[in-house]
C-alpha cells in the first residue's frame, strides 16, 4: 500500500555532469557522498530494426502527486521499448525492475518480462561484471492512450494494475 506522504527527498548526496564526447558515447563525471569518479557510458542499441509504424512512447511516466517517488523511465528504438521501474520493495527500500524486451500485440498494448537486476556496487569502486545477475519475476503489460497509460504486472506472484501519466521531460 502506498502512502505519497512517506515519502521525503533528503539532502543532495552529491552531484554529476555528463560530458557528450560523440553521438554513442558519454563520460559520467560524479562526486557521491564524497566519492569521486568517472565512468564511460555507450549508447546501446535495443533491438532490431523495425520501421513498422508505432507511437513513441520514450519518456517518464508516473503514478502522479498522489504516487510521487516511483516512477518508470522508457527508452525506445523503433519498435522495442526498454523499460525501468524505479520502485519500493515491501520493507521500504529502493529497488528497480527492468523490462528489457517485449512484443506489441496491437498498437496500444506492449507485453513482455520483468526482471529483477543486481550486481556490483561502482560507486568508489571498480566494477566487477560477474556479480551481475538477472531473476525472472513476472510478467508486465503496458495498455498506452495518448499521454496516459495503464500498466499491469505480476511480480513473484503478486499481481497489480496502476493508472500512468506522461512526465515529458
Amino acid at each position: 500500500h502506498y502512502e505519497a506522504a512517506d515519502f521525503t527527498v533528503g539532502a543532495p548526496v552529491g552531484q554529476a555532469t555528463l560530458n557528450i564526447q560523440d553521438g554513442a558515447n558519454v563520460a559520467l563525471d560524479f562526486t557521491v557522498q564524497g566519492v569521486s569518479g568517472r565512468k564511460s557510458l555507450t549508447r546501446q542499441t535495443l533491438g532490431p530494426v523495425d520501421t513498422r509504424p508505432v507511437a513513441d512512447r520514450a519518456d517518464m511516466w508516473w503514478g502522479g502527486q498522489e504516487q510521487n517517488g516511483w516512477g518508470m523511465a522508457l527508452l525506445q528504438q523503433y519498435r522495442t521499448i526498454f523499460a525501468v521501474w524505479f520502485t519500493y520493495d515491501a520493507a521500504g527500500a529502493p529497488t528497480w525492475f527492468v523490462m528489457p524486451t517485449g512484443s506489441w500485440s496491437d498498437a496500444s498494448t506492449y507485453q513482455g518480462r520483468i526482471y529483477r537486476a543486481s550486481g556490483s556496487r561502482w560507486v568508489g569502486a571498480a566494477y566487477d561484471p560477474r556479480a551481475f545477475r538477472t531473476t525472472d519475476v513476472g510478467n508486465f503489460r503496458f495498455r498506452f492512450d495518448g499521454d496516459s497509460a495503464t500498466f499491469d504486472y505480476t511480480i513473484d506472484g503478486r499481481s497489480g494494475t496502476m493508472p500512468l501519466s506522461r512526465q515529458p521531460f
